[in-house]
């Protein structure tokens, strides 16, 4: 615990916030929550606060018991934030149609530490049996990547993104204005020392002409305001859409969101098949940006055991999503294409993202891991699916049967 702390006050000072700003992440009246909410609850015993989760399911749901709720239900992170608060969008939302939802958001990186208890036994579960003691490990090296090149009759469009979090400041579910703010315009200060190939400009959505908008929504950049029930009730709207924006290069091939989901979404994609090409955009582009952070006195959240630190325990490690939209219709129709997808550690949605099913065949595929993994790991498990699930699609196209490239389920 007092090891993210730490961090969290050097990130402070290194970056010019000032002793002042240090006293608000110390342990001086840890029994104050933030965002309005009141410590009432306490008057109570645990068991009378205990949320009826009878009908959900989501891994919250499924790991929160009675003793682990009493044991953690006082305790409060340096920045106020709670297990309530943690668990509201899980207890908000019992499932979803399309995915088995994690129901439980950190609001600042100590979260991870103070409701331990909780948080790794979901980590463990989400993430494949990913232990307490377990290490992370980061690899952007992306000459290590093996084929890549898909035909464009299948592959339509690829892309990869992550997430990364500035140390010293709150989360976006437990944010306040001014910390929102700060991310705001400590990455959009960062961005605006790329050059060649990465420059590029910052849209606030706060501040955008008519004309910029309608561009970014024909370019489809532009992020809305969060309708899913999961980010609404994890508190990312608030204050829309006051702290946030776009960046993009001018090539509009690499983009950066601030202050959606997690402070900021890096995004490398185009049309086509090349994911090898995306891949290499994404790792250089993305270890610039993480230069020109470090050079400004900041950092990403970051620790050996779960990498880099993202909102939802789901995106822990890598956070990243290396997916392609991908026409299989035949394939799609098999009754074994999710057991197909499970073997080979994808997972599939429609095009239109999580809140959608396919409707003509083609599917957003990805990863489904993200933690315990590298990126060049993660990249090329996508890779070899994604060219085995072409193969299944040019043998039904034909009418062989494609039972010979079903992949066992892996253990």
């Amino acid at each position: 615990m007092f090891s993210t702390l730490a961090r969290r006050a050097s990130a402070l000072v290194a970056a010019g916030a000032g002793a002042s700003a240090v006293l608000v992440y110390s342990y001086q009246n840890t029994q104050h929550a933030r965002l309005g909410t009141t410590n009432v609850h306490l008057r109570y015993p645990a068991s009378a606060n205990y949320p009826d989760l009878a009908n959900h399911n989501n891994c919250m749901a499924e790991t929160l018991t009675p003793e682990i709720y009493s044991k953690l239900r006082d305790k409060v992170t340096p920045n106020g934030w709670t297990l309530d608060q943690c668990i509201q969008t899980g207890v908000d939302n019992p499932g979803h149609p399309f995915i088995k939802t994690v129901g439980i958001v950190a609001g600042d990186e100590e979260s991870y530490e103070v409701f331990a208890p909780l948080f790794d036994k979901i980590i463990e579960e989400r993430h494949g049996g990913y232990k307490p003691t377990d290490k992370h490990y980061t690899d952007l090296d992306s000459s290590k990547l093996r084929g890549g090149i898909f035909d464009s009759k299948y592959v339509l469009s690829s892309r990869v993104r992550t997430g990364r979090s500035i140390r010293g400041l709150s989360l976006p579910p437990a944010c306040s204005r001014a910390e929102r703010r700060e991310v705001e315009r400590v990455v959009a200060d960062a961005l605006a020392g790329l050059k060649g190939n990465f420059s590029g400009t910052y849209y606030p959505l706060s501040n955008m002409t008519d004309q910029e908008q309608e561009q970014l929504i024909n370019d489809h950049f532009l992020f809305d305001k969060p309708v899913s029930p999961l980010l609404l009730c994890a508190g990312m709207a608030r204050d829309w859409p006051d702290g946030r924006g776009i960046w993009h290069n001018n090539d509009k091939n690499f983009l950066v969101w601030v202050n959606e989901e997690d402070h900021t979404r890096v995004i490398s994609m185009e049309k086509g098949g090349n994911m090898r090409n995306v891949f290499d955009r994404f790792c250089q582009g993305l270890k610039q940006v993480e230069g020109l952070i470090k050079a400004k006195g900041w950092e990403f959240m970051w620790n050996e055991h779960l990498g880099y630190v993202l909102t939802c325990p789901s995106n822990l490690g890598t956070g990243l999503r290396c997916g392609v939209h991908i026409k299989i219709p035949k394939l799609g129709k098999d009754p074994r294409f999710d057991q197909i997808l499970d073997a080979m550690k994808l997972q599939k949605r429609g095009t239109g993202g999580v809140d959608t099913a396919s409707t003509d065949g083609t599917f957003d595929i990805s990863n489904s891991d993200r933690l315990g993994k590298s990126e060049v790991q993660l990249v090329q498990i996508v890779v070899d699916g994604i060219g085995n699930l072409i193969e299944m699609e040019k043998r039904l196209e034909k009418g062989k049967k494609i039972d010979d490239l079903i992949p066992k389920p892996k253990k």
